[in-house]
């Protein structure tokens, strides 16, 4: 394998960030949006928050569900893939889509706890955490759309799912701090 071109490299890097300020940027306005009416109006008991956090977190289990149909899907109907992960040549159909389904999980993994730690220390977190569930799933659609792509097409769809469970993971320390 010739090594990589510098050149490319850079230009590759420059894209990447990019895509990544641009989620940046869409998680600050997500955050000031959500924390903008974290305060108004009286906190529903922390059970009913709890609650609330949990049904709109569904939409994050919905992404990872996805991939696992598309993976059964890309399994039945390959004669390569059938036979299961073990199997899966590199740059094949199932471990693209594998990659994917293991890297939401990830994700989803950082997310669930965050959102449950700010409806405990948030009085009113729904939109805060409503903006923080369709950034997930937004991002998880465009991490996939993109994946082929290489890093660049991917990272917008990775900064929208992760800086906003790090920025929500921020706050909720800071907020557990002063309480």
């Amino acid at each position: 394998m010739p090594p990589p071109d510098p050149t490319a490299f850079r230009r590759e890097q420059r894209r990447v960030a990019a895509g990544m300020a641009a989620a940046a940027l869409l998680t600050a306005l997500i955050l000031a949006a959500g924390l903008a009416a974290a305060w108004r109006g009286s906190a529903p008991p922390a059970g009913d928050r709890l609650a609330a956090a949990l049904r709109i977190d569904l939409l994050l289990v919905a992404c990872p569900m996805a991939m696992v149909a598309r993976l059964a899907a890309r399994r039945f109907f390959s004669p390569e893939a059938i036979a299961g992960s073990a199997r899966d040549a590199p740059g094949s159909p199932a471990a693209e889509v594998n990659a994917v389904l293991r890297n939401t999980v990830e994700q989803l993994a950082l997310a669930v706890p965050v959102h449950l730690c700010l409806a405990t220390l948030l009085p009113v977190p729904g939109r805060l955490l409503t903006g923080m569930a369709l950034a997930f799933a937004a991002g998880r659609a465009l991490f996939w759309r993109g994946y082929r792509g290489g890093a660049a097409s991917r990272s917008l769809g990775f900064g929208l799912t992760f800086y906003p469970t790090a920025a929500g993971f921020a706050l909720a320390c800071a907020l557990a701090l002063v309480r």
